[in-house]
């Protein structure tokens, strides 16, 4: 199964260009494989991502995702 995180990854290509992107280092980024994304990540992701990858995707928990009715 695929983690919600893994479809960031997957939009920028690598751990470390989505590392990059948000200017962290890439064990951050595996760190939040590990852990939670931080909310304010999750909303730079979804804007550096042009919405591909939704904030409520990566933090359901705090983040409801507009698109569903």
């Amino acid at each position: 199964m695929t983690s919600n995180l893994d479809k960031a990854i997957s939009h920028f290509g690598t751990k470390v260009r989505l590392a990059k992107e948000l200017g962290v280092s890439p064990m951050v980024v595996y760190q939040w494989s590990k852990r939670k994304v931080p909310a304010e990540r999750a909303c730079q992701i979804e804007r550096i991502s042009d919405g591909a990858v939704k904030a409520a995707e990566l933090r359901p928990d705090l983040f409801v995702d507009s698109s569903v009715s």
